[in-house]
């Protein structure tokens, strides 16, 4: 997911290079040092057409996400999808069997996709969150409300040592 926070601080030193500031004094309004003013600016050079790519974005492939994400998302071929085509060609679980994909990315791609206006429906849906095991195809159901005892004689009888 993107943090907002500090990509809005590259931005403002970038502004700050672009008006004719050295690294020192953008570092002084920043309160960090003249290194750090200088990463501050180059990643804002460096990320600022995805950025732009990312608030336009229509296919998976234009949304700014982290290396492993948008890895996940080559590998699925999907780069090219709309986010509606990504979530009706691309099971959950399949995305969750990519090699090196864990719930955090995994997460960062919902977020990412909640934040381009995808529905909360269509995302719950797509999780199997709505996917609710009926009651009674749980194996266990009639033992909740019964003792050790009882669980015992009707379940255990047959098993002994």
């Amino acid at each position: 997911m993107i943090d907002y926070d500090k990509i809005n601080l590259n931005e403002y030193a970038l502004k700050l290079r672009r008006d004719g500031k050295t690294f020192k004094q953008i570092g002084d309004e920043l309160g960090v040092s003249m290194e750090r003013a200088r990463q501050r600016v180059a990643w804002g050079s460096r990320h600022e057409d995805k950025l732009e790519l990312h608030e336009a974005a229509t296919t998976m492939g234009d949304l700014f996400m982290s290396a492993r994400a948008m890895n996940t998302i080559n590998t699925l071929s999907a780069l090219d999808m709309t986010f509606d085509e990504f979530l009706e060609n691309v099971s959950y679980k399949k995305m969750m069997h990519t090699p090196n994909l864990g719930k955090v990315t995994a997460k960062e791609i919902i977020n990412t996709l909640k934040e381009k206006n995808v529905s909360e429906e269509k995302l719950a849906k797509w999780e199997g969150k709505n996917n609710k095991i009926k009651p009674e195809t749980l194996f266990y159901w009639d033992t909740i409300d019964i003792s050790w005892e009882e669980m015992k004689e009707k379940y255990l009888k047959e098993v002994g040592r």
